[in-house]
């Protein structure tokens, strides 16, 4: 009787391994809708997420810090609603967990 070792490869993922957003705390809400809070190493900031049907992600922050108005990416954030402001962001992220790293990137460099 042969004995077959199975070897996970790169492609193997664990079944119920947290998301990255799980991880930091981010709920679906339900509908698509993830919130939770941007962290950095100077202060949190409140988000939300939104996954559409045609997979398009949108990502949200509240009350960005006044530090970001002199960033770069300054230019991505548009205001959508007294407080908040919708973060276009490319290339387009291709998950929720992306998205939310890349604004807590941005939060990093523009606190610094």
């Amino acid at each position: 009787m042969a004995i077959h070792v199975i070897r996970p490869n790169a492609d193997h993922t664990l079944f119920n391994a947290p998301t990255e957003r799980e991880t930091r705390g981010w709920k679906n809400v339900g509908g698509g809708v993830y919130k939770g809070l941007f962290v950095n190493k100077k202060g949190t900031f409140w988000g939300f997420a939104t996954k559409e049907f045609d997979q398009t992600i949108r990502i949200y922050i509240y009350a960005p810090p006044q530090q970001l108005r002199r960033h770069p990416k300054w230019g991505c954030f548009h205001p959508v609603k007294p407080g908040w402001f919708e973060v276009h962001i490319s290339p387009k992220p291709k998950s929720i967990d992306a998205a939310i790293l890349k604004i807590e990137n941005i939060l990093s460099e523009a606190l610094e």
